[in-house]
């Protein structure tokens, strides 16, 4: 069975890359190795055109070249072929999902469980299906089916199980029963005391009730992956809003230092704390401007920036950065309001 801890979030990903790709129609859709790779295998496919095989090879390359329409005809002729292979129906199932078909997805891997009810891959891929469509009762019966097959089987796959108590716990979260959540995540690490993903995500669900919980699990994911922004931005977080603003400027530090120099949310809440808490306001102000260099439409960052420049003298700053974020978001009410007020304040002065 595949890894699929982050199956929505690849879905939603990969949706939006095709689209994305797709818009531009580009003329050249092919590079010279990709080309020569398709020519190859339909050469094969000419000479041996009953090969299932050769259909579903060629499928993923035009699937990896954005050619959708093209790779679902090829899968589809491969199932004509052999109609008993369950690997096509789910690679079928997979390219209309993120083609936006979702219906038709599910249809045919119900197709493919009727073949084989107990197929690990398909009941997983059918639970993961009612899950992203937000059938939360069928969902969580298909992930009880594989957890089923997987108990029983010979040599037990404990990462697999891990993985489908996290998917459940994501039931649970979306439905607001975080008590359950959390324990399903629990059970997940109690199988694979090294998941990640599992690990990070039961720190993020106590991160608002229960942050010193949440410091310990972020502390455990960190010695799995030493440079996640995740894990290092999610606890510079909790000790910006404890109000342990040395911690948290340490931890938005090591990710500009160490990971990502343009991270300009780390560089954002920085600024954020020398204004709002620590009256640095000149410092702050380089914070906001280095946001701003990696987001040039930070709406946010020219707003406190502008404040910085209020709050140090610099009016004529400070209106042009108010105005610059009322030019990208016309109707943000802390510009307008902090607009307004200061030329209230002129025209009292004169």
């Amino acid at each position: 069975m595949k890894k699929y801890a982050y199956f929505l979030f690849i879905i939603f990903f990969i949706i939006s890359c095709f689209e994305e790709k797709n818009s531009k129609k580009k003329l050249n859709s092919f590079n010279n190795k990709e080309i020569s790779d398709i020519e190859k295998i339909t050469k094969k496919i000419r000479n041996n055109p009953k090969n299932s095989s050769l259909f579903s090879e060629r499928a993923k390359l035009f699937f990896k070249n954005n050619e959708i329409n093209k790779a679902i005809n090829d899968i589809n002729i491969a199932l004509k072929l052999d109609s008993l292979n369950a690997n096509f129906y789910i690679e079928l199932s997979e390219y209309e999902l993120i083609k936006g078909q979702s219906g038709k997805s599910k249809d045919i891997l119900e197709k493919c469980i009727r073949i084989y009810p107990n197929h690990k891959d398909v009941n997983l891929k059918l639970g993961q299906i009612y899950l992203y469509v937000k059938d939360y009762k069928k969902s969580i019966k298909f992930f009880n089916k594989v957890q089923k097959i997987c108990e029983k089987e010979e040599k037990i796959n404990f990462k697999e199980i891990a993985e489908i108590y996290f998917f459940k716990s994501i039931i649970f979260e979306e439905t607001k029963d975080t008590t359950k959540a959390i324990k399903n995540l629990q059970i997940a690490m109690e199988n694979n005391p090294k998941y990640y993903e599992a690990i990070s995500k039961i720190a993020f669900l106590y991160m608002k009730k229960r942050p010193e919980i949440a410091i310990e699990y972020y502390k455990k994911a960190m010695e799995i992956i030493p440079k996640s922004i995740e894990v290092h931005y999610n606890l510079a977080l909790i000790y910006q809003n404890q109000k342990k603003f040395p911690e948290a400027i340490e931890k938005y530090n090591f990710i500009i230092e160490n990971i990502d120099s343009s991270y300009y949310q780390a560089f954002f809440n920085i600024g954020f704390i020398n204004s709002e808490f620590l009256n640095k306001n000149k410092i702050a102000i380089e914070n906001f401007t280095k946001a701003i260099k990696f987001n040039k439409n930070y709406v946010s960052a020219y707003y406190r920036r502008g404040s910085c420049f209020e709050k140090i003298g610099n009016q004529k700053k400070a209106k042009k950065d108010y105005l610059k974020a009322m030019e990208i978001l016309p109707n943000y009410s802390k510009s307008i309001e902090a607009l307004n007020a200061l030329e209230n304040k002129n025209r009292t002065i004169e």
